[in-house]
Order: structure tokens, then sequence, then C-alpha cells
């Protein structure tokens, strides 16, 4: 994906596909619930070449 994708990839309802291919709210939904345990998203894409998605979660504390 393109840089400027990129940018929008995790906003509520921003989708590349048409509307009755889905809503727009599934990496948005991912990355509210990772940020939600303290964790991050990153992102990897080349146009044409396929993305990556590395999701980063803290390791638990205590026992």
């Amino acid at each position: 994906m393109d840089e400027v994708t990129r940018d929008k990839i995790f906003d509520p309802f921003f989708s590349t596909k048409s509307p009755r291919d889905g809503t727009g709210l599934g990496l948005y939904v991912c990355h509210t619930l990772v940020e939600g345990l303290k964790g991050r998203i990153e992102v990897e894409s080349a146009p044409g070449q396929g993305s990556v998605f590395r999701v980063i979660l803290p390791a638990k504390e205590g026992p």
C-alpha cells in the first residue's frame, strides 16, 4: 500500500474496498484493542509487494 493509505488504515470506516465488502472497522478495532493492552501495531508495506503487520505487546507483569 502507498504511504497515504498507510497513514489512514487505522481510522474508523476507512477502506479501499467497496462498501458492500466491509465496514472499514477491522483494523480500527484491532488497533484500539492492542493500544488498550499497552501494545502497538507496526506496519511495513510497499505498493505491489504486500504488507507485514506486527503486533507488539508488553510482557506480563507479576506472577
